[in-house]
């Protein structure tokens, strides 16, 4: 008789559980995926988003979607400091090259291989600065994108 009730209890246990199981995938079937957000890679790290269904975002229209979930506020400051950051290591890089190019043309010795050497330096060392704070606006972006699309399957975010 025990045995009886132990698999009586067993099958209304299991009946149960396998009933919670089909209604939560019920639920998860009913998200709607339209809001996330996928990329689209292209030329040099400038990457453009679009949704599931192929709708593709403007930098604005990102922004604003960005922007409803809280903790994505730090992370598009940051980007945004390292994105500037980017292009002015870039103009630096600019200039290092003009520098390089106008003391080569100098005939004056000593003063044309200083002012071609400092601008070699400069235009190396910040065009490898451009490179590192491009990748880590990137990455900072990838991260809100992450977190928005997290916030919408209603996860918690990382």
């Amino acid at each position: 008789m025990r045995k009886m009730t132990f698999f009586v209890i067993l099958l209304i246990q299991a009946t149960y559980i396998f009933s919670q199981n089909y209604e939560q995938a019920e639920n998860n079937s009913a998200l709607d995926y339209s809001n996330i957000l996928v990329q689209q890679s292209s030329f040099f790290n400038l990457t453009e988003f679009e949704t599931v269904y192929g709708e593709k975002l403007s930098n604005k229209e990102l922004l604003s979607r960005l922007k409803l979930v809280p903790e994505n506020s730090d992370l598009l400051k940051k980007e945004r400091l390292f994105r500037v950051l980017d292009y002015s290591f870039i103009g630096l890089s600019f200039m290092g090259w003009t520098a390089t190019t106008f003391g080569s043309q100098i005939n004056n010795g000593k003063q044309g291989e200083l002012i071609e050497d400092i601008g070699s330096i400069m235009m190396v060392s910040s065009l490898c600065f451009a490179l590192l704070s491009g990748n880590i606006a990137v990455s900072k972006r990838q991260r809100a994108v992450d977190n928005y699309n997290l916030y919408i399957l209603g996860l918690p975010i990382r």
